[in-house]
Formats: structure tokens, C-alpha cells, sequence
């Protein structure tokens, strides 16, 4: 079926680039994410989801005030692009959504709502 896809020239792009993004980032083998993580970014009001890797450790830790962990912000609609940041553990709301409804509703533009992945 995938052959099919692929011979549809917007649709393969996409479909390509979705492939490739869930290969990378929800692979077995590769626990890159362990949670989803809402933070007021890039300014206070502001909400983003970031994906959280681990947390900040070694002299990057050392060198900061109270306890950090690393989240990666990725971009819409390519989340595999982005940027690391270390944000304090005090100033994140943890989210009871998995890492795969993160990608989907960030590679989406928001359009795709984790709840709304029942409905369809």
C-alpha cells in the first residue's frame, strides 16, 4: 500500500516526512522522550509543549541554581528540528499525554487534539 502513497506528490512528502519523524523519535530501541512537558515559552503567558529527555546533569547542572531538566522544543511541522533548553523541575506542568499524541498534535499545527484521537 505504501507504493500507492508514494506515488502522490504532496501526499508522499508528507507521508514521508511523518514515516521518518515516528521512526526517529518513537522507536523501541530509542526512549529519547520519557514524558510531555507544558512550560510558559518564550515568554510568561505563553504555553508550549517540550519533550523531556533527562535530567540536566554534570557541569551544566553544576553551574545552575536549583534542579533542571533537559526538553527539547521541537518545531511545527518538522519536530524534528528544534532546540534544547534547561528549564527548572518547579517550572513545568507534567502532561498525562503520550510522546506520540505530543508529535501528532505538534506536526498537526494543533489540529489534531490527543482527545480527539477516539473520534476519528
Amino acid at each position: 500500500g505504501e507504493w500507492i502513497v508514494y506515488k502522490l506528490p504532496f501526499i508522499s512528502s508528507v507521508y514521508s516526512l511523518i514515516k521518518q519523524v515516528f521512526a526517529t523519535f518513537l522507536s523501541n530501541k530509542n526512549n529519547a522522550f520519557s514524558k510531555v512537558v507544558m512550560l510558559e515559552y518564550p515568554r510568561k503567558g505563553l504555553w508550549i509543549l517540550g519533550l523531556v529527555s533527562t535530567d540536566t546533569s554534570g557541569e551544566m547542572q553544576d553551574k545552575l541554581p536549583e534542579p533542571m531538566i533537559n526538553v527539547f522544543i521541537p518545531t511545527t511541522p518538522n519536530p524534528t528540528s528544534g532546540f534544547l533548553i534547561f528549564v527548572p523541575k518547579s517550572e513545568v506542568i507534567e502532561m498525562d499525554i503520550s510522546v506520540e499524541d505530543a508529535i501528532k498534535f505538534i506536526i498537526s499545527g494543533g489540529i489534531v487534539n490527543p482527545e480527539d484521537e477516539g473520534e476519528q
